[in-house]
């Protein structure tokens, strides 16, 4: 049994260690292909993220929403909320009076 359980562990340290070299070498940007249909998604989806970046949480956040509830398989929108998400919970731990 102990053996087996070590094993396990140096699977999963080798596996950490692959997945680090990975998220180091990973400088490509992302490129989105969203299709002739989506383009108000996408447009949507990016003025989100120019509000995230401006520190508008609340703006962001309802025009993220709104790309979602149009079409809810559309990522981009998921991935730019969740750093909306993200950035709301370090400023309310930076400043709990919020």
């Amino acid at each position: 049994m102990p053996v087996t359980f070590q094993r396990i562990q140096i699977f999963v340290v080798l596996l950490l260690l692959v997945r680090c070299r990975i998220a180091a070498r990973a400088s490509e940007p992302i490129i989105v292909i969203y299709g002739r249909g989506r383009e108000s998604l996408m447009n949507l989806t990016m003025n989100g993220q120019s509000q995230l970046e401006k520190g508008d949480f609340a703006a962001a956040q309802r025009s993220l929403d709104t790309v979602i509830r149009a079409n809810p398989t559309f990522y981009p929108a998921y991935y730019i909320r969740a750093e909306v998400f993200l950035n709301q919970r370090k400023q309310q731990e930076a400043d709990p009076g919020l």
